[in-house]
């Protein structure tokens, strides 16, 4: 009877390996942005203001195909702004955002992203929330401290507005350090296009199905050389 315990233990840890890889690599379109409100900002990469429409970044994600997914909500990370139609996107865990010398606070800042995105925030809360990552994930992360005005990030808006993304800002890394862990989001990467923080998207029923027989495969052949 251990044995087969034993064994049973090992083929899950197998299958859940092989989801883990599976879903590495998965195919993102970004459907829209809700609810949209062009916010006028610093762009580092480029050394020059844009307009960038700030809010939930709804995402169709397939693990598997090109082709129509799950529509998950998340915001962005990156300073590029293209759009794209069912591209491959890495999909990191949060905890890959190790420390290291040139981003310091690497696992806090997308860790805090991570929590701003459970919070759900819809309309004009949404807009600040984005603007609140993107002064996590673009100077919070290097060490900067909170400066809307200077470096890597800049919003170029009213002082009330930033009070408000101070307040997330702030309420997402008090989180963090009160033991918040991002383990159902990830950061979603493409060389080309922008990056988001957003819900890890699950394994799709048939692949599951597929691994539940394996494994139920296994079991019964070790029964049967065990009669």
């Amino acid at each position: 009877m251990r044995r087969l315990v034993f064994l049973a233990v090992v083929l899950s840890l197998v299958f859940a390996a092989s989801m883990a890889s599976a879903t590495t690599v998965v195919y993102l379109s970004q459907e829209r942005v809700t609810p949209g409100t062009g916010l006028e900002i610093y762009i580092p990469t480029d050394n020059r203001r844009l307009t960038a429409e700030a809010g939930n970044y709804i995402l169709n994600v397939n693990p598997t195909a090109p082709k129509s997914g799950i529509l998950i909500s998340g915001y962005c990370v990156d300073p590029s702004y293209s759009s794209q139609w069912f591209q491959e996107y890495t999909e990191l865990p949060i905890t890959t955002a190790l420390n290291t010398t040139s981003e310091p606070n690497g696992y806090a800042g997308f860790a805090a992203a991570a929590w701003i995105v459970s919070k759900g925030y819809t309309g004009t809360a949404a807009v600040t929330a984005q603007a609140a990552v993107w002064e996590l994930t673009w100077d919070y992360v290097y060490g900067k401290p909170f400066d809307l005005s200077a470096n890597n990030f800049r919003l170029y808006s009213s002082s009330s507005a930033e009070t408000d993304v101070k307040n997330i800002y702030y309420a997402a890394l008090e989180a963090v350090n009160h033991g918040f862990v991002p383990s159902a989001y990830v950061i979603y990467h493409n060389g080309q296009y922008q990056d988001f923080v957003a819900q890890h998207v699950p394994v799709p029923p048939s692949v599951l199905l597929m691994g539940s027989g394996l494994l139920g495969l296994g079991l019964l052949g070790y029964r049967r050389k065990r009669g």
